[in-house]
């Protein structure tokens, strides 16, 4: 059955020396659409200048601008050795592609390369005042940057990166989304309204953000006959526990049991008897129609790194197994009352 992915759009940009580095940076990008593939239905997509944009008339650096710049939803710029050619507004093609997606409020990548720069007695004095912009760059750069030494600590850091990036776009989306998602935002402008839902348990270790969030449907949702099931944890002596935990905890708390005393037959608060290790929601409509999203530290299933929160659909093969995951959860759950 084809799958609809949502796609975004990377652009690579570095000078004529860092060629080499990005093909090595397209690895990474691989690692991650692999990662991505099944639980995310996401893939990044590479472009660059040389590849992508179609040749015309005109100023050569706005021709990129208008060609793959102003689509990009990233931009990864290298930097070596050199900064790059001069244009009409900007010190190099790269630092104004840069200039453009912080204008335009889009996420920046910059890393530089301290890999050893070879100089001989007949280079020339152009290269090394080339080597000596690019340093005044990176000292005077404003943003956060990566340097890296070798092919496997670019690789490494720029999965990193993204790892991060694909986090912060699953934290800005809502958990109650369509079940087969088109684009990012088809998907944010036709999701099911969990005011209207059925049933919504929520495992987590505070909510605070989640409830303050969302307080407004989840008190329409219980107004209009649904029921909500919010679990945390008992266990307060963990890696986590700070008294900024405790607070948001506290105010988790404090929130549902305000609801609890309002609708006591529509609001169940337990904690597990153990340490919630994961994020899930459970959203299930009038229809029947179901949703699940996790977040949680993957060690605990298949031994690999912390994996970011993923959104379970119902052709996604890893949904059955939540769906008995939270039926296992929901006869651990000790009620509150």
């Amino acid at each position: 059955m084809a799958q609809k992915f949502m796609h975004y759009n990377i652009v690579v940009s570095c000078p004529s020396d860092m060629v080499g580095d990005r093909e090595k940076l397209q690895n990474a990008v691989a690692i991650v659409n692999e990662q991505n593939a099944h639980f995310r239905q996401m893939h990044f997509d590479i472009k660059y200048w040389q590849k992508d944009v179609l040749f015309g008339v005109g100023d050569p650096q706005l021709i990129i601008n208008n060609s793959i710049i102003k689509n990009a939803d990233m931009v990864i710029a290298l930097f070596g050795s050199r900064l790059g050619t001069p244009t009409a507004r900007a010190t190099s093609g790269t630092i104004e592609e840069i200039e453009e997606m912080i204008k335009a409020g889009k996420q920046v990548f910059v890393c530089f390369s301290e890999k050893d720069i070879t100089i001989t007695a007949s280079d020339s004095e152009e290269k090394l005042r080339d080597i000596l912009k690019v340093r005044e760059f990176q000292k005077n750069y404003k943003g956060l940057y990566i340097t890296y030494r070798t092919d496997e600590e670019l690789e490494e850091k720029i999965t990193n990166q993204l790892r991060l990036f694909v986090g912060s776009i699953e934290e800005d989306r809502e958990i109650y989304i369509c079940d087969v998602p088109f684009t990012y935002q088809e998907v944010r402008g036709n999701r099911p309204g969990l005011e209207n839902a059925k049933e919504l348990i929520f495992i987590a270790r505070t909510g605070k953000i989640f409830l303050g969030k969302h307080y407004n449907h989840i008190n329409q949702m219980i107004k209009n006959g649904g029921k909500i099931t919010y679990v945390t944890s008992e266990d307060f002596n963990t890696v986590r526990d700070t008294t900024e935990y405790k607070d948001n905890q506290d105010t988790a708390l404090t929130i549902l049991k305000r609801l609890k005393d309002i609708y006591p037959d529509r609001v169940n608060i337990g904690f597990l008897p153990t340490p919630v290790n994961i994020s899930m929601y459970y959203l299930k409509l009038h229809d029947g129609t179901e949703y699940i999203n996790v977040k949680f530290n993957f060690q605990t299933y298949h031994g690999n790194d912390k994996h970011p929160m993923f959104d379970l659909f119902p052709n996604n093969p890893m949904f059955p197994i939540f769906q008995h995951e939270i039926v296992g959860l929901q006869k651990l759950i000790i009620p509150i009352e």
